[in-house]
């Protein structure tokens, strides 16, 4: 089975719900991260659970749609 550390995982709506929820699941593996989401307060708050995690995070607020 392939590892998923030290891999970019790109995930929008990463400011709560289910993508929060990936978001912290992939740091704890490792994971280097690209969020995105609307809100950026909540999004920053998400960052800075992942950072503490281990994970290099960027984070960008902004809407894909």
């Amino acid at each position: 089975m392939e590892t998923i550390a030290n891999k970019v995982v790109v995930i929008t709506g990463a400011s709560k719900g289910l993508g929060r929820e990936l978001a912290l699941a992939f740091a704890k593996q490792g994971a280097c991260l690209a969020l995105c989401a609307r809100n950026e307060e909540l999004l920053l708050k998400v960052k800075t659970e992942a950072e503490k995690l281990g994970a290099i995070v960027l984070a960008v607020a902004g809407d894909l749609s």
